[in-house]
């Protein structure tokens, strides 16, 4: 638990001075007049907010800000983890804690379109925003997931068959090779491991390229 004080908190139709905000885990637990609640000796953190202004996270519903991010040139194009790194950063900043980023994508026939609007880069972003999905999902997670047991081999099966059509839009030959192989695991967890694996080997593999399992 901790306290935001000294700040000027926003309401849907007021704004509260002398005010303090409890936060208990990930939400506000009460508004109550500063000094209410003796934090030190609580224990608690306090953030001293320093006369600024206390907003419930901002939502933007429509945005082709992280395009921008990447690609601050028409043909240059930054590392994209870092890229989202910094757009979440300066977001952060200015009180956006909720971004619906907009992603163009052009056939290969159009020869003006930036390269960060190529489909195959919209797709690498593609993938690497549901990752961090998921691993805020995996964060928030308490509970142990429940295990089964789980066909490696028969899980492979199904995680090539998904991927060869991209790999042969890729000119990329998909072979598996082994028997069966039962382990006791998180399926899902399991089947984003073997897509993830075998969808970069496909991605970033070359022509007429290969890749075993």
């Amino acid at each position: 638990m901790y306290v935001i004080r000294n700040g000027i908190i926003v309401q849907p139709d007021r704004l509260l001075f002398g005010y303090e905000l409890v936060v208990r885990g990930d939400r506000i637990d009460a508004i109550q007049r500063q000094g209410a609640l003796d934090a030190e000796a609580e224990g608690f953190g306090v953030i001293d907010a320093h006369g600024g202004y206390v907003v419930p996270g901002l939502v933007d519903i429509h945005s082709d800000y992280i395009e921008t991010v990447i690609s601050p040139r028409p043909t240059v194009l930054m590392d994209f983890p870092t890229a989202l790194f910094e757009a979440e950063r300066e977001l952060l900043a200015h009180g956006v804690t909720t971004m619906f980023h907009s992603l163009s994508a052009y056939g290969n026939d159009k020869m003006d379109v930036k390269p960060v609007r190529q489909w195959d880069n919209t797709e690498r972003l593609m993938a690497l925003v549901d990752d961090i999905i998921e691993l805020s999902r995996l964060e928030e997670e308490t509970a142990a997931p429940e295990t089964e047991r789980v066909d490696l081999y028969a899980l492979a099966e199904e995680t090539l068959a998904s991927l060869r059509p991209a790999a042969e839009r890729r000119d990329v030959t998909l072979t598996l090779r082994g028997g069966e192989a039962v382990v006791q695991g998180v399926r899902t967890a399991l089947q984003e491991l073997a897509y993830n694996l075998c969808d970069n080997a496909v991605k970033y593999n070359r022509p007429g390229g290969k890749a075993r399992r």
